[in-house]
């Protein structure tokens, strides 16, 4: 791949995914997070055609609605709602095709708190790491009510900083 040249590009706009429902999904989002509501599209009148060729999507599926949110200062979020598709498959996160999202907070702990005391599952603990390319990070997974994987994360400085003078973008 060196013998090929990259596309330029200024940074990453959204991160776009699909869920059952995109009104839980907002609530969510806006409760958990502070995520703010910026458009939403309503369903898509296309064809089959469009479906297919455009989105890679099966062919008699339909968009019902396509909804960004603003969250702080950061990539925005992407929703999908699609009526057509068998909406209990999902992928594990050790499947391919499967994602989450990184949330930076301020501080896991209090995070995962705020979590739990709303019903929201915590896989485990907060988890520090204590050495290597990650030292000073400070996670924790927690899963949606419509099942997707979200890391909450915090972390002042890595260990990998110490040796490279590129560093990963965070929001601020």
């Amino acid at each position: 791949m060196t013998d090929r040249v990259a596309v330029p590009t200024t940074g990453l706009h959204h991160v776009g995914f699909t869920v059952p429902d995109v009104e839980e999904a907002i609530r969510f989002f806006e409760a958990i997070f502070g995520c703010v509501k910026i458009l939403n599209t309503g369903r898509f009148d296309v064809d089959d055609s469009f479906m297919a060729e455009k989105l890679g999507a099966k062919p008699s599926s339909r968009v019902e609605d396509l909804v960004h949110l603003r969250c702080g200062n950061s990539a925005n979020i992407e929703l999908f709602q699609y009526s057509g598709e068998d909406p209990s498959e999902f992928h594990r996160p050790s499947q391919v095709g499967a994602f989450h999202l990184a949330f930076q907070v301020d501080d896991v702990a209090t995070a995962v708190e705020r979590l739990n005391a709303l019903g929201h599952t915590i896989l485990d603990a907060p988890t520090k790491m204590e050495e290597g390319p990650f030292e000073g990070l400070t996670w924790a997974f927690t899963v949606t009510p419509w099942g997707q994987h979200l890391e909450l994360f915090s972390y002042d400085r890595l260990g990998y900083e110490a040796d490279s003078t590129t560093k990963l973008w965070k929001p601020e």
